[in-house]
């Protein structure tokens, strides 16, 4: 921290962190026991599924049409959170507690797309999965520059694809308004989609947004906040990152098992897997677990950072 904050604010941190370690014996790793056990539980739902190997039908015979893309998607998506889960844990397990919660936060974001896309199974889920058809063009335009040979056949039915979706980059579009030739890629860098907020908002998850989403966000983004919770000060001395932040693993728990909860849940739905009551009991005992966890930790945090220079006087 700068030269000039006043010793006297070791006093503050000193407080800080014994509030900080009270919390986590008491709240966070008694969450993570918690949640841990709800995560098996969605484990074995899902292994049970996939054991049964799901009927699907494959949208890759009529990329204009909607048939398939949904099956598709839910199950994609589901198997991907299996894998992201298995993760998160292996890091819990290694004590990489923040780093975990990066694994949580995109399970929660491909859990809040796939619901949000669910909302209109008839248009979303094809427009999200034959955006592909431009990143497949990329890659042959690429292609053909590096001097490897073309596909012009492909090429040609890859434009197709996207030209039926209406891919176009605003570029694009402003060009095809005025007259203009289109510029030489004329597609989105990226699939047209509202912003994660909005789609938080559109599945009722506005409050998961604002709590524990954001909190992911301070390690993810490189917050002083979150830095400075997570270094250890030897006579203001920087030694390393706390192997273990227990908040960090729960809030990194909490995402996954949401995310897992909620994806397979709509699985179960679309497919009618029966597996209902089991998958609500999972998703009930993870909200009652955020919900406890979140309630404390609300009170417990403060602006510590802020708080570390709130009496700051000359060296």
């Amino acid at each position: 921290m700068p030269d000039h904050i006043s010793t006297s604010d070791s006093n503050h941190t000193s407080a800080d962190e014994r509030i900080h370690s009270e919390w986590q014996e008491s709240v966070a790793k008694a969450s993570v026991d918690e949640f841990l056990q709800v995560a098996d539980g969605l484990e074995s739902i899902a292994a049970g599924i996939f054991a049964e190997k799901v009927t699907y039908t494959s949208p890759y015979g009529a990329p204009t049409t909607a048939a398939g893309t949904t099956d598709w998607m839910l199950l994609s998506f589901v198997e991907k959170q299996r894998l992201h889960l298995r993760t998160l844990r292996i890091l819990i397990d290694a004590d990489a507690h923040r780093d975990a919660a990066l694994i949580g936060r995109t399970m929660l974001e491909g859990t809040v797309l796939l619901a949000w896309a669910l909302q209109d199974s008839e248009h979303r889920p094809a427009h999200w999965l034959w955006f592909g058809a431009v990143e497949d063009w990329r890659q042959l335009r690429q292609n053909e520059q590096n001097g490897l040979p073309g596909n012009a056949e492909g090429k040609a039915r890859l434009e197709e694809i996207a030209q039926h979706y209406g891919y176009y980059s605003n570029d694009a579009k402003k060009a095809m308004g005025s007259g203009q030739p289109l510029p030489d890629d004329p597609w989105a860098k990226t699939w047209p989609s509202p912003s994660t907020k909005d789609m938080f908002d559109a599945i009722g998850w506005s409050e998961l947004h604002e709590q524990a989403y954001r909190s992911a966000s301070e390690w993810i983004h490189w917050s002083p906040r979150a830095l400075h919770l997570a270094i250890v000060n030897d006579d203001r001395r920087v030694t390393g990152f706390t192997n273990q932040d227990w908040r960090w693993a729960s809030i990194a728990l909490s995402l996954g098992t949401l995310a897992m909860a909620r994806c397979l849940g709509e699985l179960d739905r679309y497919f009618n897997l029966s597996r209902a009551d089991a998958i609500e009991a999972l998703s009930q005992r993870t909200h009652s677990i955020v919900t406890t966890a979140l309630d404390e930790d609300a009170i417990r945090r403060q602006n510590r950072f802020g708080r570390a220079q709130d009496n700051p006087t000359p060296s």
